[in-house]
């Protein structure tokens, strides 16, 4: 799934997608469990981190 949500990321017209995706139960769910794996860190909190910032530039734009 890592490298699936990598992919749609390193593509502009998947930013919509990863919207949708985090919006979703599953989604926020997955956010819910990188945070409790701190073990996990460094990896996910740099490519969370893109991806919000990805997301609060999609957001504003449709805003």
């Amino acid at each position: 799934t890592i490298d699936a949500l990598n992919s749609i990321i390193k593509k502009p017209s998947g930013y919509p997608a990863i919207i949708q995706a985090l919006s979703t139960v599953r989604g926020k769910l997955f956010i819910g469990i990188i945070e409790k794996r701190p073990d996990q860190g460094v990896f996910f909190r740099g490519w969370l981190r893109r991806l919000w910032e990805i997301t609060e530039v999609a957001q504003g734009l449709n805003r």
